[in-house]
């Protein structure tokens, strides 16, 4: 993540080998690093149902470091 190679839409966009950006799971906006890993609801739900197995931040916490990204 840290060197923008993820295989999200957006980079794949960007390198001209997706049509669109727009993330397909939610179709609410481009899927970026930030949107497959924090902002998409489907990783929400993906951290709320990990929580009945593992102690995880607060979502607050994840979502409120967004201005470090």
């Amino acid at each position: 993540m840290a060197n923008d190679c993820l295989p999200t839409r957006l980079n794949k966009f960007k390198r001209h080998l997706e049509k669109a950006a727009t993330c397909e799971l939610c179709g609410t906006e481009d899927e970026s690093e930030f949107h497959a890993l924090i902002m998409c609801p489907r990783a929400h739900n993906l951290r709320e149902a990990m929580r009945g197995s593992w102690e995880l931040p607060e979502e607050k916490l994840i979502i409120g470091g967004a201005s470090d990204w």
